[in-house]
């Protein structure tokens, strides 16, 4: 829940998933500071949380702990992670499946947004 008297949208339930990560950058903006240079993936999300019908799509957001296990892009995420002595990988739309239970990675149907977070992931930024 996010309320700022007279900037926040009022009466207003946002469905677009966004990230913890996201705090810091939109407080820095609001408040005209400078966030620290390793903000991780976050970014602004004031447009998003101050304007009606918004519709800036949000970068994609990277999951690492001591390395990469995710990308989420959208409604879609992407997980890779090591499981016994193999690899799993998941493959998520949080627009229906929020809670992360219908894994459709080996479905052929969503074969393009897979394609597409597996290049993501491929291309994590160097140096975080």
């Amino acid at each position: 829940m996010v309320y700022w008297k007279g900037h926040t949208l009022s009466n207003e339930v946002l469905l677009k998933p966004i990230s913890n990560l996201d705090v810091l950058p939109t407080l820095a903006q609001w408040t005209k500071s400078k966030p620290p240079a390793n903000t991780l993936d976050g970014q602004s999300i004031s447009g998003f949380l101050t304007t009606k019908n918004y519709n800036q799509s949000h970068r994609p957001i990277y999951y690492h702990n001591t390395k990469l296990e995710g990308v989420k892009e959208g409604d879609w995420k992407l997980r890779i992670t090591q499981k016994d002595s193999g690899e799993l990988r998941e493959l998520f739309n949080l627009a229906w499946d929020p809670s992360e239970r219908v894994n459709l990675f080996e479905y052929p149907k969503y074969s393009k947004e897979k394609e597409h977070l597996l290049q993501l992931f491929k291309e994590f930024p160097k140096g975080k």
